[in-house]
């Protein structure tokens, strides 16, 4: 068994750093890594288990009844965010950081850690006593990142081709290369308890993110061509998504967020917005209603559509 973040100071000197942090994600060449910090307080992290399990019950994972859990992140558009995503591994699993009710019982983990990585799919996973996994892969690419709440000398987490690794809670966080074969054994008599996050560094989760985009396409009435001269007034006039004036022809690129397309009679604007927030604030703000409105006064028709 290799033993992980033992207090001396030669294990010092192999600990990840924060500013590391990233280089260490992207990389495969480790079984299991201690972070340097944050160090949080464990009995503050105990305390807030327990209440999460005075008001929730932790439900059996794939049902089996010596492994449960409980979700602090799911997915914004579930309809059971505390289970829903108990039972998704990383390939098949949609990004699920939408915090749940019990997330705030957690909330100087998120806050000492998310300017540095990016989190996903927060659990609560208890693993009874006498539990032994398959060993698994969780998927190309994974990395977890493991904050023991209770365990005992007897739990450890074992890779198929390397070390077996007991990871101590006292308060400390320990990046995992699951995308190895590994598996987790409880051969204790205690229930052990991780809080554990699948992880990536903040570029790469931006990267994945997919980004919501606003199709715009608006039509002459009259079976005619668009006269550009006329729309590049109007639109230009509501400043469509930050593009002062529409100078430019078919297939131009107005902004750095908007281009152009025509055909026929119609012209289309695909606007592509960094995130679905950002698009939920552009429509709040009425711009559609008002581009409408006055488009039609002038014997043009928009339709939008966003994907």
């Amino acid at each position: 068994m290799k033993p992980i973040a033992r207090s001396g100071s030669d294990d010092r000197s192999k600990e990840i750093a924060l500013d590391g942090l990233a280089d260490m994600l992207a990389s495969g060449d480790y079984e299991i890594q201690k972070l340097a910090e944050p160090r949080f307080d464990i009995d503050h992290l105990v305390t807030a288990f327990e209440r999460v399990r005075r008001r929730f019950a932790l439900r059996p994972r794939n049902n089996d009844p010596t492994y449960r859990g409980i979700c602090l992140q799911s997915c914004r558009d579930t309809d059971d965010p505390l289970y829903g995503m108990l039972n998704f591994r990383l390939a098949i699993a949609r990004p699920a950081i939408e915090p749940t009710a019990i997330a705030g019982e957690f909330a100087a983990v998120f806050e000492a850690l998310s300017p540095h990585v990016a989190l996903d799919r927060g659990r609560l996973l208890e693993l009874h006593p006498g539990h032994v996994m398959p060993f698994h892969s969780d998927g190309l690419g994974s990395r977890r990142l493991h904050i023991p709440i209770t365990t005992a000398r007897q739990c450890l987490i074992e890779f198929e081709n390397g070390g077996s690794y007991h990871l101590p809670a006292d308060g400390s966080c320990f990046l995992a290369n699951t995308e190895r074969a590994h598996r987790a054994t409880n051969r204790s008599s205690a229930p052990r308890v991780h809080l554990v996050f699948q992880a990536r560094s903040l570029a790469a989760a931006r990267d994945a993110r997919p980004t919501p985009k606003l199709r715009a396409t608006v039509t002459r009435l009259e079976p005619v061509r668009l006269d550009l001269a006329e729309l590049r007034q109007w639109l230009g006039a509501l400043d469509w998504q930050h593009a002062t004036h529409l100078y430019a022809k078919a297939g131009k690129i107005l902004s750095r967020d908007t281009a152009v397309t025509a055909d026929g009679a119609a012209v289309t604007l695909v606007t592509e917005f960094a995130a679905l927030d950002d698009l939920s604030d552009f429509l709040r703000e009425g711009v559609i209603e008002r581009l409408r409105s006055l488009l039609a006064e002038k014997g043009y028709r928009l339709e939008t559509e966003i994907t």
